[in-house]
């Protein structure tokens, strides 16, 4: 199944001195969300960005985006961030986008984001990924895989190899293979993230932006069971940053929301 490729915030200046047509890739869903001005302009278009991107009914959404002014990035990498990819094409991209320059420089970011799919993307509920990232505890450096995943770019210095290494460190670190918590995930505060049966799914609405964790559709009603390794009550911090208290066990989403406990 393809990916998709959004092209979002190109200015209506460069629009019409070209039409850029992506070279045709099997691995590849291409749309185009132009600014609505003359200059880049993300504010008006962003809402719908992020639509297309949570509606996407094929294998997870790659944007990239022009933008304007760079004190404005993270209010719009927020609302993407652990959920879809996000590459932030270039001042210098504008310059090239008229000219076949563009084309190579747009191949070789869909050739990095090929690598990424193949080896980091998330291939189904057992990858570390899919944690929810503040209510998992995990050590220095390991805790940050996450952001590291979430920002991989070929200017970053992040190379694929360095990640997959990083993630079968925290595999290795956290994911107990044999003994009473087998198959489990435990933090380093000693607390249990065991993946729920999928009859015990709950049955609270999702919002559509949180059905996503680095490109891969979350199933409907999806959480960890999370209690304490020694049968104590538990703290576990929640989407806000704040800590929940449980007597027995927290219903906790990929992305940190608490479905419930006791």
């Amino acid at each position: 199944m393809p990916s998709l490729c959004i092209l979002a915030g190109t200015p209506q200046w460069l629009r019409s001195r070209a039409r850029f047509r992506p070279n045709p890739r099997a691995e590849w869903q291409f749309e185009t969300i132009d600014s609505l001005k003359k200059k880049v302009d993300l504010s008006a278009i962003w809402d719908r960005v992020v639509d297309v991107a949570n509606a996407c009914a094929v294998d997870g959404a790659h944007i990239f985006a022009f933008f304007g002014e760079r004190r404005e990035l993270d209010r719009f990498a927020e609302r993407v961030a652990f959920r879809h990819r996000l590459v932030w094409l270039q001042p210098e991209d504008q310059q090239i986008f008229a000219s076949g320059h563009f084309q190579d420089r747009m191949d070789d970011l869909l050739a990095f984001e090929e690598e990424w799919i193949r080896s980091v993307k998330p291939k189904d509920r057992r990858s570390a990924l899919i944690l929810p990232n503040r209510a998992f505890e995990a050590r220095e450096p390991l805790n940050r895989i996450w952001q590291r995943c979430n920002r991989a770019r070929p200017s970053a210095g992040e190379t694929i190899e360095s990640l997959v290494g990083q993630i079968r460190g925290f595999d290795k670190a956290y994911h107990r293979r044999g003994g009473a918590f087998a198959g489990v995930w435990v933090d380093a505060e000693s607390r249990c993230f065991k993946v729920a049966k999928s009859e015990e799914y709950h049955t609270h609405t999702v919002p559509e932006n949180n059905r996503w964790k680095f490109t891969w559709r979350i199933p409907t009603g999806f959480h960890y069971d999370v209690t304490d390794a020694d049968g104590r009550g538990l703290k576990v911090m929640d989407e806000m940053g704040r800590y929940q208290t449980y007597r027995i066990r927290a219903n906790v989403d990929p992305h940190n929301y608490h479905r419930g406990g006791e």
